[in-house]
C-alpha cells in the first residue's frame, strides 16, 4: 500500500488513506512530536526504566540465536530491500547507514549492491555475528560501528539512512536525527500491528500488574509527523507468516532475561513466567507460527 504523502491514521489493524480533507488537516495541526513522546511513556520499551548495561548484556547474549532467526526469515527482509530498490529508495552504489543493525538483518541484504554498508549497533556480539556471517558470504564492504544511536556523531552523510524495529528509534528526536545523516533518503521499518507483542503484554501484566503496550511503534506517529513537516512519505505493508517452536523451559529462560531488564526476577516471578508459558503450550512446546506484518515508511530528505 502506497500513500504518496496522503494522511494515514491507524487504529489496530485498520488503516485509512486518501486525499487530505479539511478534517484531516485538523489532524495535521496536532503536535505529533508531543503525541509520540507521550506514547513512549508507560510503554513496554519506556527508556526511563531499563538499565542500559543490562540491555547490552541481554542483546549480547541473544546475538547467535537472533542471527539464526534472521536467516530463517531472510526472504522477508530480502523482499523489503528489493522493494526499496525498485522504488529508487535504495540504489546500486549507495552508501547506507543501518541503525541498530543487530546481526545484519538488513545490512546483509543491502551490502551486495551498496558501495558500503555502515552497520551501527550498541552490541559488540551482534556486530561480531554480522562480521562472521559476512565473511562466510564473502561480503567485504560492511563497516561495523559499535555505538548507541544517541551517541553517534560521525560527520558522514549517507545516501540512505535505514532502521528497522529499533529500540534506539522510538520517538521523534531519534527519528528526525536520521535526516541529519542522509543526503537523499530515509527508511523506517516497524511492526504493522501491536498484537505481535501479545506474549510480552500478557507477561508484563502478570509480573507487574499493569498493562503495557508498544504504542510508540505505531506508524501513525512518524507518518503524521513527516506530513505535518511538509515531507511526502510513502508507506508499504509486508505481510508474512513466521514463527518457531521452543520448549517451555527455553521461553521461560528467554523472558526471565528479557524482563530482568525492567525488574528483579526472583523464583516466584520465574514460576509465573513458566506457568504462563505452560498455559499456551502443547506437549511441552510453544508454537508461535502466526501472521505478522512489517511496514516500511520511506521519504526523501529536503
Amino acid at each position: 500500500m502506497e500513500t504518496g504523502g496522503s494522511l494515514i491514521i491507524l487504529t489496530g489493524n485498520a488503516c485509512m488513506t486518501g486525499i487530505i480533507t479539511p478534517r484531516m488537516t485538523d489532524m495535521l495541526n496536532l503536535d505529533w512530536k508531543a503525541l509520540w513522546n507521550a506514547a513512549q511513556q508507560g510503554s513496554l520499551m519506556d527508556k526511563s526504566q531499563p538499565d542500559e548495561d543490562k540491555w547490552l548484556a541481554f542483546w549480547d547474549g541473544e546475538a547467535a540465536a537472533y542471527l539464526a532467526r534472521v536467516k530463517a526469515e531472510e526472504r522477508v527482509y530480502a523482499g523489503i530491500v528489493e522493494y526499496l530498490r525498485r522504488e529508487g529508495v535504495f540504489r546500486e552504489g549507495d552508501r547506507v547507514l543501518d541503525i541498530a543493525c543487530g546481526p545484519g538483518t538488513y545490512t546483509l541484504q543491502f551490502a551486495p549492491m551498496a558501495q558500503e554498508a555502515t552497520a551501527l549497533d550498541i552490541s559488540g556480539r551482534m556486530l561480531a555475528e554480522l562480521v562472521k556471517e559476512a565473511c562466510e558470504r564473502r561480503i567485504g564492504n560492511i563497516r561495523p560501528v559499535q555505538s548507541a544511536w544517541s551517541d553517534y556523531r560521525e560527520p558522514e552523510k549517507y545516501d540512505l539512512v535505514f532502521t528497522a524495529l529499533s529500540p534506539a528509534v522510538t520517538g521523534p528526536g531519534e527519528f528526525l536525527k536520521m535526516e541529519a545523516f542522509s543526503s537523499r533518503s530515509c527508511c523506517y521499518v516497524t511492526t504493522g500491528t501491536e498484537e505481535q507483542s501479545r506474549t510480552r503484554h500478557d507477561l508484563w501484566r502478570i509480573l507487574a500488574g499493569v498493562e503495557k503496550g508498544r504504542k510508540e511503534f505505531n506508524i501513525a506517529y512518524p507518518f503524521n509527523l513527516l506530513v505535518s513537516m511538509g515531507r511526502k512519505p510513502n508507506v508499504r505493508f509486508f505481510d508474512y507468516r513466521s514463527g518457531e517452536r521452543m520448549t517451555v523451559e527455553q521461553l521461560t529462560e528467554y523472558y526471565a532475561k528479557f524482563f530482568g531488564n525492567f525488574m528483579e526476577i526472583d523464583e516466584e516471578k520465574r514460576a509465573r513466567i513458566a506457568a504462563y508459558m505452560q498455559s499456551i503450550s502443547s506437549g511441552g512446546y510453544c508454537d508461535s507460527w502466526n501472521k505478522k506484518s512489517l511496514v516500511a515508511l520511506y521519504w526523501d530528505v529536503p
